[in-house]
């Protein structure tokens, strides 16, 4: 019992060969057996629609049971009148035959358990003990992101006050030639230090994808990569978060990631390889747009290059002629 990612309907998983199963072989033949199926006055090919009326409203309520105990978590165990009355079953031949093969497990007050549920599918207990751990882990996330902004506003308002008492003290002090005042608070240096040239951050890019270092990453930590990403992106935007360096934002989102408990789909290789193809088009549509930059700064810098060159085609299209006579003789 789970759900998919980004889906929040309940999904139980179900054999592909649930209506191959040989048990539905015996359910037959006790329905065949059974009188209960036919009244009376039924021939011989009235019984066998009966007989296949009733296989079917038994395949419908085992079914219908393995449905309800997922979706209402109950470890396998319902309430055999919920089933009649929710999956329209009249025949109570077929009930019985569950029974009988062994599908259903008979338990007092009216109630059923399907056999095996809890070794195909999740209990409450483990549903609810995982969701909590994600729920854990999600909180833990928004906690770090929150005292990462906490921080930089107490840096930025530590670096506001310093600034501001700085300028108070000088306008307070006018005596004070400026050179004293800088040697007063330790500022011995004339000329300004210039600013480091940082890149500032921007919001995430519309045309952002996961890299195949991504991919890599989340292949270890055991999570889908697309996944995280459209909860990635998901995130960024109702923030407003900026950043320098996206890609490493990313990177550190799945390291934080939870493993997923569905395995990775076949696609995140195909995704993995079309990430790698994407990074090496922007990296020659790069390289051609700086050859393209260089050549217009080259064609600005020494304009006449060009013509120049044209000019000494002829020339050298005579040394070429002159040389191809000289061989020939």
């Amino acid at each position: 019992m789970g759900s998919r990612r980004g889906d929040r309907r309940a999904y139980t998983p179900l054999d592909v060969a649930y209506l191959a199963n040989p048990k539905w072989v015996r359910v037959a033949e006790l329905l065949r057996e059974a009188d209960a199926t036919c009244n009376a006055k039924c021939n011989a090919n009235c019984h066998a629609k009966c007989v296949h009326i009733a296989l079917h409203d038994a395949q419908i309520a085992h079914l219908g049971s393995i449905l309800y105990s997922a979706q209402n978590k109950t470890d396998g165990v319902f309430p055999v009148a919920a089933i009649k009355a929710l999956y329209n079953i009249h025949s109570e031949a077929a009930i019985t035959a569950l029974f009988d093969v062994g599908m259903w497990i008979n338990l007092p007050g009216g109630m059923a358990e399907i056999r095996d549920f809890l070794e195909h599918n999740t209990s409450r207990a483990e549903a609810a003990a995982t969701s909590e751990k994600r729920r854990n882990a999600a909180a833990k996330r928004w906690k770090e992101a929150e005292n990462d902004d906490a921080k930089c506003n107490a840096n930025c308002h530590a670096n506001s006050r310093d600034s501001k008492s700085k300028s108070e003290s000088k306008s307070n002090n006018p005596s004070v030639s400026p050179l004293a005042a800088d040697a007063a608070t330790g500022d011995t240096e004339q000329t300004p230090k210039p600013r480091p040239n940082r890149k500032r951050g921007t919001q995430l890019p519309d045309d952002w994808t996961p890299n195949p270092r991504h991919a890599d990453i989340a292949a270890e930590r055991g999570v889908t990569c697309w996944a995280e990403a459209e909860k990635f992106r998901d995130w960024a935007r109702a923030t407003g978060r900026t950043y320098r360096d996206w890609d490493a934002a990313f990177r550190n989102w799945l390291r934080r990631a939870e493993p997923s408990p569905l395995p990775a789909p076949a696609t995140d290789l195909r995704a993995a390889e079309n990430a790698r193809r994407d990074a090496e088009r922007r990296a020659e549509r790069e390289a051609r747009e700086r050859e393209r930059a260089a050549l217009e700064a080259s064609r600005k810098a020494n304009p006449h290059a060009a013509q120049t060159a044209l000019e000494a085609v002829p020339n050298l299209r005579d040394r070429i002629a002159a040389n191809r006579r000289q061989k020939a003789k």
